[in-house]
C-alpha cells in the first residue's frame, strides 16, 4: 500500500502544476511557438526588460537606488586589496570638479530633456481625441520613465555624496566617482535611445507599429493570461487535478462534493479575508488546494452528515464545500474563501494552507499595463473624432490603423487545440464585464460609436460611412478565414447594426420634413437634399453587403469545396447572411422607408445569383425538395442512407448548394408571410396600396426593383403544390415540433418579433402581439395558397414520395410524417372556423399576382387540396400501418408495467395483503381484460402513434384494482356467509359483536368489509364522533386508527379492522382475515404475471383490442363469515 501511494504521489508530482500561473505561463509559450503573427511582434529582451521597469517606476527607482547604495559602501569599507587600485592615482585636487561636473551635466539633463520633450509629445498627442492611451504607450516604448528616473536617481545619490564628502571627506571620492560615472554613461545611452524614440514617435507610421506591437506582444498575452485563469481553475476537477468529485457532475446526489463557483455561498463561512483597499486573486496554488480539498473529503467521507431538511432538487443533504475563487477578479472588502454545508468544518492547518494557496495582490499595484480593449477604443476614437472634423485623411488614417490592429488581434489570437482543432484565445469570456462579453465581441464592438459618428455625419460628408459600408472586406483575411465560426458570426452582426443605426436617422430625417405616417402601411421616401446622399449611401452599402457574402465556392473548382465535414459551420456563417439580409428588408418595410425596402428586396431576390445553381444531378432527382441545412450535419454515409443516394458518387459540391437554396427559399417565404402578416391590418384598397403589399407582390411575380445582378429562382412561377412542398420541409424535415430545421426558422421569426418590440422602460411589464414562430404564421400560410391558386391543385408526386420515404421504417423518420399529419390537420380545421380568412385582402392581392379566379373560389380550391393532400397521406400511413407486425417487445414492455403493483404483499390492494402470496409457472385459472378501440400504430414495431405518458402507471393502477376484486370475489364463493338483516345502528352494532365475538373465540381475527366509506351512515358517523358533536356512537364502542395497514383500511371497531372493499352496496361483510389462506399467480418470465396480446378490431383496421390476462389460484380457508343487509 505504501508503494502504491508513493507511485501516485510521484505521478502527481510530473502530471499537476504547482499553481494557475504556472499553466498560463506553458500554454502562453505553446501559443507562441504556434502563432506566427505573435513571433513576428514579439518585443526583444532589452525591450521587455524596458517594458517591465517601465510599467514598475518605483520599483526600478529602489533597485537602482539599492543597488548603488551598496556599491558605495562596498567602495567605502571593505578592504582596498579587493579592488583594482587604479583611481587610487587620480590626483585629490581633480575629484571635486570632476564630481560636480558630472553631477551638473546629469541634473541639467534631467531637468531640460526630460520636462520639455515629453511636454512636447504631450502637446502632439493633444490632438487625438483619446490620447491617455497613446501617451502612456509613448512612455513606455521611449523609455521615458526608465531613461527619466535612472538620471534623477543619479542626481539623488550624488547629492548624499555630496553630504558625505563634507562629513568624510574626499578619501572615498575616489570609488563613488567610478559608479557615479558609469551610471553617467548609462543615462546618457538611455537618453540617446530616449530622443531617437520620441522623433520616431512622431511618425504616424511609427505610432501604428508601438500600438500594434504592444497590442499584441503584451497587452492581449496578459489579457489572455488573466481571463485563461478563471477557466483553468473551473476545470481542475475535470483535469483530475483535484481528486474530489464535483457537485456539478452526474454524481452530485451522493457522497461529500465540491463546488468551485461564486454563484453558490451556502453553509458556514470557513475562512474569510478582510481586504484594507480593493485587491485582485491573481493567482491560486492547486497542490495547496489539493491538499485542503482532499483532506476534507475524507474526513466529509468518515463523518455522517448533521441532519438537515431536503433542498429542492437535491435527494439527501450531503456534504458540501464551496470554494467561490475566480482568478482574475476584483475583490473589494472581504472575501470568502470557503463555505461548508452539511459537512466538518476545516482544521486550523486547513484554514493556513487555503489561505497560503490564494495569492492577492492590491488593485493599486496590480501593474497589469495597458489592455487590447483600452487600445482598440483609443484608435476608435480618434477615427469618430476624424469623422467629427470631416478630415478626410485624417479619417482614412484612423480607420485604417482601427481596421490593422482588429484583423492582427484576430490574427495573433488563433491557437491549435490539444485536439489539432483550430481555436482563438478572442473566444474567452470577460469575467470583469456584466454579461462577460467575449474579447472578440468586445473588439467589434467599438465600431458602434463609429457607426453613428459616421451616420450622423453623412449630411455634410457621407465618405466615412460608405466607407464603412466595406468593412467586411476590409477585416477579411487568412487568419479570418480559418478562425472559428463564432468569430465570422459576430462580424456578420456589423452591418446590421449600422443598417438599424442609418434607419433611426431615416426616421428623424423623414419626420423632419414633417412626413409622420410612415410605416408598413405607408411608404415614405426622403425628399431633397438628403434623398440623394441616402440613395448614394444605400447603394455602396448593398455593394458592399453583397461582396461581404461568405460563400465564394461557386467561383471555384470542386475541389476548392471545403470538406463535408465542415460545411455545416460554413453553413451556418452563410445562412446568417441570408437571414440579416431579409431582416434588413422587413425592418425597412416595417419603418415606411421604400427606398431601402427596394434595395433589400432586390438584394434578397438576387443573393443565389452567383452561385451557380444548375440542373439537379440524375442521383439527386426528385430527392432535392426535402434537403436542409441541418442534414449537412449528419455524416456522408448516413446522409446517402436518408436520401438514397450512392455514397460513391461526389455529390457533396451540389447537396451544399441544393441546402442553401433551399433555405433562402424558405427565408424568402417566411418574410412574404411576416409581411402578409402586416398587411392584414390594412385596410384592402387597390388606390392606394402598403408598401408591405409592394414588396408582397413584386417577390411573388419577380419583380427586378433595380438593375444590373442575375435573378435565378424567382418566385413568379410559384403554385400551391410547390408552396406546400416548401412548408412540408420547413415543418416536417427534421422531424420534431421545436428542434432541428424548424427551431432555426422558428429563430428567424422570433427576431422579427424582437426587432418591432417597442421602447420598454425596466420597471414596467410590457406585451405586445406578433407572429414568433412559423406555426403561429398559420393565417398567412393558407392566404398564401390562395393567392397562388389559379385552379384545383393535387398533392405534388415530390411531396407524395417524400410521405413513401418517411413510412419506410428502415429509416426511423415516421416523426417527419406525424408533424406533416397534424400540421394538415390544423390547416383543414382553421379553413373550417369562423371567422374565415381575409378574403378582400387575398383577392386584393391576387389581383395582382396571381389573377383569374375569384377568391373565394382560390380558398375552396386550397381546401380541397388539402384534404386531397391529408386523405393521400392517411392511405399511404394506413397501408403501412396494416403491414406493420405487432411488437412483441413493446407488449412485454407492457405486461412487466402492469405487474409492477398487484401482485405481491406489498404493493397489493386489498384482500392481497392478507394473502399468503406464491408463484408458479404453471397456468391456473385465467382472467383476461379487454381494452377496446386501442391505436394500432400504438403497438407496431416502428411505433405510429405516441402512447400516453403515463401509460405504464394507468396499466399498473387498472390491473391492480382488477386482481383485488377477482381474488376476493373468489374467496366469497368459496365462503359460507349466513345472512343477516339489520336496519338500524344498535342492531348493526349488536350483530357485529356478537358475530365477532364468534370469530374470536375460534381463535381468529375478525374483519369488517364496506363497500363505501360513507355507507352505511351509521359506520361513518362512529368513525368521525370525535369531531362532530352530533355524531354519536355505542358506548362500548372504540374507535382507532394504526399506520402500514393500507389504503382501504379505514380505522378499527374495537378489535375488528375496517376496510373497503369492492362489494355491492347496501351490504357489509364480516369475516375471518384467516379466510385469505393462499394466493398463486402464474409467472410468465420474468417477473411478469400478466400476458398481454393484441387481436384486430372489427370496426376498423388502424384500431385494435389490447388484451391484459392473468391467471390465479385464490385458496379460502374454511370458516364462516357473516353477510350483513342494511338497506
Amino acid at each position: 500500500m505504501p508503494k502504491k501511494r508513493m507511485f501516485h504521489v510521484i505521478r502527481d508530482w510530473y502530471r499537476i502544476p504547482w499553481s494557475i500561473h504556472s499553466v498560463t505561463r506553458r500554454d502562453e509559450a505553446e501559443w507562441l511557438a504556434q502563432n506566427e503573427t505573435r513571433r513576428l511582434y514579439r518585443f526583444s529582451r532589452v525591450e521587455r526588460c524596458l517594458l517591465f521597469a517601465g510599467e514598475r517606476p518605483m520599483q526600478f527607482l529602489a533597485c537602482l537606488v539599492g543597488l548603488c547604495t551598496a556599491l558605495m559602501f562596498s567602495v567605502a569599507f571593505l578592504p582596498k586589496a579587493w579592488f583594482v587600485p587604479l583611481w587610487y592615482g587620480w590626483k585629490l585636487e581633480g575629484l571635486v570638479q570632476h564630481f560636480t561636473t558630472v553631477w551638473s551635466i546629469q541634473a541639467t539633463l534631467s531637468a531640460l530633456v526630460y520636462p520639455i520633450v515629453i511636454s512636447f509629445v504631450a502637446v502632439v498627442l493633444q490632438r487625438r481625441a483619446a490620447a491617455e492611451v497613446s501617451m502612456q504607450l509613448y512612455l513606455l516604448d521611449s523609455g521615458a520613465l526608465v531613461a527619466g528616473l535612472s538620471s534623477l536617481g543619479l542626481v539623488l545619490v550624488m547629492a548624499i555624496q555630496y553630504l558625505e564628502v563634507i562629513n568624510w571627506g574626499v578619501a572615498r571620492l575616489h570609488g563613488w566617482l567610478v559608479i557615479d560615472t558609469t551610471w553617467f554613461v548609462l543615462n546618457v545611452a538611455l537618453t540617446i535611445y530616449f530622443l531617437f524614440k520620441t522623433v520616431e514617435f512622431l511618425r504616424p507610421v511609427v505610432q501604428k507599429m508601438v500600438v500594434q506591437r504592444y497590442a499584441i506582444g503584451m497587452a492581449l498575452p496578459r489579457d489572455v493570461a488573466r481571463l485563461s485563469a478563471s477557466q483553468v481553475l473551473a476545470r481542475a476537477i475535470e483535469r483530475g487535478w483535484l481528486s474530489v468529485p464535483s457537485y456539478e457532475g452526474s454524481s452530485a446526489a451522493t457522497g461529500p462534493h465540491l463546488l468551485l463557483s461564486t454563484l453558490y455561498r451556502e453553509g458556514a463561512l470557513q475562512q474569510e479575508i478582510s481586504l484594507h483597499r480593493p485587491a485582485r486573486l491573481i493567482d491560486v496554488r492547486i497542490w495547496l488546494l489539493k491538499w485542503v480539498v482532499e483532506s476534507w473529503h475524507r474526513n466529509a467521507r468518515k463523518r455522517p452528515p448533521a441532519d438537515k431538511a431536503e433542498r429542492v432538487g437535491v435527494h439527501k443533504p450531503q456534504p458540501l464545500l464551496s470554494l467561490p475563487l475566480v482568478p482574475g477578479t476584483v475583490y473589494e472588502s472581504k472575501l470568502g474563501l470557503a463555505y461548508v454545508e452539511n459537512g466538518p468544518a476545516l482544521t486550523a492547518w486547513q484554514h493556513w494552507l487555503l489561505r497560503t494557496a490564494v495569492v492577492l495582490q492590491p488593485e493599486y499595484r496590480g501593474r497589469t499595463g495597458i489592455r487590447t480593449q483600452a487600445i482598440i477604443e483609443d484608435v476608435a476614437a480618434e477615427a469618430r473624432n476624424m469623422v467629427d472634423k470631416a478630415d478626410r485623411a485624417g479619417f482614412e488614417r484612423a480607420y485604417g490603423e482601427l481596421v490593422d490592429l482588429h484583423r492582427l488581434l484576430l490574427a495573433a489570437s488563433l491557437d491549435k487545440t490539444k485536439t489539432g482543432e483550430q481555436g482563438s484565445w478572442a473566444l474567452l469570456p470577460d469575467i470583469e464585464g456584466i454579461f462577460e462579453r467575449a474579447l472578440h465581441v468586445k473588439w467589434g464592438n467599438v465600431y458602434r460609436g463609429l457607426f453613428e459618428a459616421a451616420v450622423e455625419g453623412m449630411s455634410k460628408d457621407a465618405d466615412p460611412l460608405e466607407r464603412l459600408c466595406y468593412l467586411l472586406l476590409h477585416l477579411d483575411c487568412d487568419a479570418l478565414r480559418v478562425s472559428p465560426i463564432e468569430l465570422r458570426e459576430h462580424l456578420l452582426q456589423l452591418p446590421l447594426m449600422m443598417f438599424f443605426r442609418l434607419g433611426h436617422w431615416w426616421v428623424d430625417r423623414v419626420e423632419e420634413q414633417g412626413d409622420m405616417d410612415h410605416s408598413h402601411a405607408k411608404g415614405v421616401a426622403l425628399r431633397p437634399p438628403f434623398s440623394r446622399t441616402y440613395d448614394k449611401v444605400l447603394a455602396t452599402f448593398v455593394a458592399g453587403w453583397e461582396r461581404a457574402t461568405p460563400i465564394r465556392y461557386a467561383k471555384y473548382q470542386k475541389k476548392a469545396m471545403p470538406s463535408w465535414a465542415v460545411c455545416s459551420t460554413e453553413a451556418r456563417l452563410i445562412t446568417k447572411h441570408i437571414d440579416h439580409t431579409a431582416l434588413m428588408l422587413l425592418a425597412a418595410v416595417s419603418r415606411g422607408d421604400r427606398a431601402a425596402a427596394e434595395w433589400l428586396a432586390d438584394v434578397l431576390c438576387k443573393w443565389s445569383g452567383n452561385l451557380g445553381f444548375h440542373y439537379e444531378l440524375y442521383p439527386l432527382y426528385g430527392k432535392t425538395a426535402f434537403i436542409t441545412i441541418e442534414d449537412l450535419k449528419l455524416a456522408w454515409p448516413d446522409f446517402c442512407m436518408r436520401f438514397g443516394v450512392d455514397a460513391n458518387f461526389d455529390l457533396q459540391y451540389d447537396t451544399f448548394l441544393i441546402a442553401l437554396r433551399n433555405y433562402w427559399t424558405d427565408i424568402r417565404l417566411l418574410s412574404i408571410e411576416l409581411m402578409l402578416d402586416w398587411v392584414w391590418s390594412t385596410p384592402a384598397e387597390a388606390d392606394s396600396p402598403s408598401l408591405a403589399f409592394e414588396i408582397t407582390a413584386g417577390l411573388l411575380t419577380g419583380k427586378q426593383w433595380k438593375s444590373g445582378g442575375q435573378q435565378v429562382g424567382t418566385l413568379d412561377d410559384l403554385s400551391p403544390p410547390e408552396y406546400l412542398l416548401a412548408k412540408a420541409r420547413q415543418f416536417a424535415a427534421s422531424g420534431s415540433w421545436r428542434e432541428g430545421y424548424i427551431a432555426r426558422l422558428d429563430g428567424f421569426v422570433a427576431s422579427v418579433k424582437d426587432m418591432e418590440r417597442p421602447n420598454m422602460i425596466s420597471s414596467r411589464v410590457y406585451s405586445f402581439s406578433g407572429a414568433d414562430d412559423v406555426e403561429s404564421l398559420q393565417e398567412s400560410q393558407l392566404a398564401l395558397m390562395a393567392v397562388l391558386a389559379t385552379e384545383g391543385w393535387s398533392v405534388p408526386d415530390a411531396l407524395q414520395r417524400q410521405m413513401e420515404v418517411w413510412l419506410d421504417p428502415r429509416l426511423e423518420l415516421y416523426p417527419c410524417l406525424e408533424v406533416l399529419r397534424g400540421r394538415l390537420k390544423h390547416w383543414i380545421d382553421r379553413l373550417d372556423m369562423q371567422p374565415e380568412l381575409p378574403v378582400a385582402h387575398i383577392g386584393w392581392l391576387k389581383g395582382c399576382v396571381r389573377p383569374g379566379i375569384k377568391a373565394q373560389t382560390a380558398i375552396d380550391h386550397v381546401k380541397a387540396g388539402l384534404t386531397e393532400a391529408k386523405q393521400v397521406l392517411e392511405r399511404l400511413r394506413t397501408e403501412v400501418l396494416v403491414a406493420q407486425p405487432i411488437d412483441e417487445e413493446r407488449l412485454l414492455l407492457l405486461a412487466g408495467q402492469a405487474s409492477s403493483s398487484g401482485f405481491s404483499k406489498e404493493s397489493g390492494y386489498f384482500p392481497v395483503h392478507l394473502f399468503r402470496v406464491g408463484h408458479t409457472v404453471e397456468p391456473l385459472e385465467d382472467f383476461t381484460i379487454n381494452f377496446t378501440q386501442r391505436r394500432r400504430g400504438e403497438f407496431t414495431v416502428m411505433q405510429m402513434e405516441q402512447p400516453v405518458s403515463n401509460e405504464g402507471e394507468y396499466f399498473a393502477e387498472v390491473m391492480a384494482q382488477e386482481v383485488a376484486r377477482v381474488v376476493l370475489n373468489d374467496i366469497l364463493r368459496q365462503s359460507n356467509l349466513k345472512h343477516i338483516t339489520a336496519q338500524d345502528a344498535d342492531t348493526y352494532w349488536r350483530v357485529l359483536k356478537e358475530e365477532a365475538r364468534h370469530i374470536t373465540e375460534r381463535g381468529e381475527k375478525p374483519i369488517l368489509l364496506l363497500g363505501d366509506a360513507t355507507s352505511p351512515d351509521w359506520v361513518w358517523d362512529w368513525q368521525h364522533a370525535d369531531f362532530v358533536d352530533t355524531y354519536k356512537r355505542p358506548d362500548d364502542l372504540r374507535v382507532r386508527r394504526r399506520d402500514g395497514a393500507g389504503d382501504e383500511y379505514q380505522c378499527s371497531f374495537n378489535d375488528i379492522d375496517v376496510y373497503v372493499a369492492p362489494i355491492p352496496n347496501g351490504q357489509s361483510l364480516l369475516m375471518s382475515s384467516e379466510a385469505f389462506h393462499e394466493l398463486t399467480f402464474t409467472d410468465y418470465g420474468e417477473g411478469r404475471y400478466v400476458y398481454a396480446e393484441v387481436v384486430g378490431s372489427d370496426t376498423s383496421k388502424s384500431l385494435v383490442n389490447l388484451k391484459l390476462t392473468f391467471s390465479r389460484r385464490a385458496e379460502a380457508k374454511e370458516t364462516r363469515g357473516v353477510r350483513i343487509t342494511y338497506a
